[in-house]
């Protein structure tokens, strides 16, 4: 019964971060600071999901509706990423231009689109899955966890939080002694905390060194 709970303390958390990112983003006006919101929308959706489906049991379409909340949620965390470091070095001399944050948008929206297409007409749920894993969450995951990294080396040891939460999440999932104990409540509850307090790096004029004369 425990990972059940888990599933709703997620969704109760995830909601919760969801409201407090959305009141930031109207104070802000900071995109990454909405694109994190909607991720922790579907997270949220998804665990409250998962929970229901233990409680109540599942039906094919039932399940097909949680699959899909799960599917984009990891995109959506890239997304937020590069708009957080878009102008910055992700890597050593490998800068994130202003329009990527807008082209892995346009191309999150048109796989997603896709997937929803072959599981409610084509009917093919597990293929889409399959498909989301390499498509939208290895991408999301890989800029989510890089640009974490890539942050804490400009100088926002917070943000290093993320990368921390989505390490656990993932080690959490992967072990079942593990994930009986909630390491990947923990972990994904750290992640969105650490969207919540991120900072942005500091402006390019602030890392111009003094020469001496």
């Amino acid at each position: 019964m425990f990972p059940v709970n888990f599933a709703l303390i997620e969704a109760v958390a995830g909601a919760f971060l969801a409201v407090l990112l959305g009141y930031k983003y109207i104070q802000s006006r900071k995109y990454h600071h909405l694109v994190w919101m909607f991720f922790l929308i579907f997270w949220s959706a998804f665990e409250l999901g998962v929970f229901l489906l233990s409680i109540y049991g599942s039906t094919p379409i039932t399940e097909k509706i949680v699959s899909l909340l799960h599917m984009p949620a990891m995109a959506l965390s890239g997304l937020g990423m590069l708009f957080l470091l878009q102008r910055f070095d992700l890597f050593p001399k490998f800068t994130i231009r202003k329009p990527w944050p807008k082209y892995f948008l346009v191309y999150t929206l048109i796989v997603y689109s896709v997937l929803i297409g072959a599981v409610s007409i084509a009917d093919m749920p597990e293929t889409a899955i399959t498909a989301s894993l390499i498509l939208l969450v290895v991408p999301g995951a890989f800029i989510t966890i890089s640009g974490s990294i890539s942050s804490f080396f400009l100088g926002r040891k917070r943000n290093l939080l993320i990368a921390i939460g989505l390490f656990l999440g993932i080690i959490g999932e992967q072990f079942s002694f593990l994930f009986q104990l909630g390491l990947d409540t923990i972990g994904e509850t750290l992640m969105g905390l650490g969207f919540l307090i991120t900072m942005e790096p500091p402006p390019q004029e602030d890392k111009v060194t003094l020469r001496s004369p």
